[in-house]
């Protein structure tokens, strides 16, 4: 390859030498850049492929409002809310740098725009649930009332019933945090 690209340089080119390095790396970056319909037609492509102008290598930033940013802060919501973190994850290093990484056009909001988007999801899961319920002959409601490893008193409760194509839906309805830090049976009753 060396004889061939070196042969093309003497040939054709009006260019000052270049200093061989022991490689042809100097030789192929001079080809790309001064000759770029020569090399490309050696490299057997078109001489509009073999530059690439350099604003393609800068990223544009996406507007929130744009579909394909719309979906990736759904799928932050998702993790959020299937895998039960905290939603301060996206404040962290680690997250901003895997979001960097694989979206780096997408702006990473603060934890409050994801708390938002959270709270919209919410209303709309809500309204969705209650029209449910609405369809529904008979629910039972269960409630159960635990403590957390960090001694946090809380009761959930639960609707189960069957819907109208015939499947059997558990939806929880409220999880509330009790005022005591561990209940007793004095707590259930009061």
């Amino acid at each position: 390859m060396q004889e061939k690209l070196s042969q093309m340089y003497v040939t054709g080119c009006s260019k000052p030498a270049i200093q061989y390095c022991g490689n042809t790396r100097n030789m192929v970056r001079h080809l790309q850049t001064l000759h770029p319909k020569e090399n490309a037609a050696y490299l057997g492509r078109n001489a509009t492929s073999a530059v690439t102008p350099l604003t393609s290598f800068l990223k544009k930033t996406l507007s929130l409002t744009d579909q394909r940013a719309k979906t990736i802060t759904r799928l932050i919501v998702d993790i959020v809310i299937k895998d039960l973190c905290p939603v301060n994850i996206v404040d962290g290093t680690g997250f901003s740098a895997l979001i960097a990484h694989a979206y780096p056009e997408y702006p990473l909001e603060s934890n409050h725009y994801y708390t938002d988007r959270m709270n919209d999801i919410y209303a709309i899961e809500s309204t969705k649930l209650t029209e449910l319920l609405k369809e529904v002959d008979s629910i039972a409601i269960t409630a159960d009332l635990w403590t957390s490893i960090t001694h946090h008193t809380y009761l959930g409760d639960t609707a189960h019933f069957v819907a109208q194509d015939g499947i059997l839906q558990t939806k929880l309805l409220d999880c509330t945090e009790m005022a005591a830090d561990q209940y007793t049976a004095e707590d259930s009753f009061n």
